[in-house]
């Protein structure tokens, strides 16, 4: 999970609402990112339902990348 978030750009914490990391991009760009397969099962809800949130479902600005190993073989309803 580091190497991704480095590879992205610098981890500036976490949402306390959301539970989203957040990262800036080099080039300044703050993104949102949900992240599964790290995260205790109260955290993961606390992500899950940030996602589920009918009133951001069309709100391109609610995240940014979605990274779900093994959680998204399905594939998600998001814009």
């Amino acid at each position: 999970m580091e190497d991704l978030i480095h590879g992205l750009g610098e981890w500036q914490g976490t949402d306390p609402k959301t539970g989203f990391q957040l990262v800036q991009t080099a080039e300044g760009k703050s993104s949102k990112l949900p992240i599964w397969w790290t995260t205790t099962p109260a955290k993961r809800e606390r992500v899950a339902a940030a996602l589920r949130d009918g009133t951001q479902k069309n709100n391109r600005e609610h995240v940014d990348i979605i990274i779900a190993l093994g959680m998204a073989k399905e594939g998600f309803d998001w814009i």
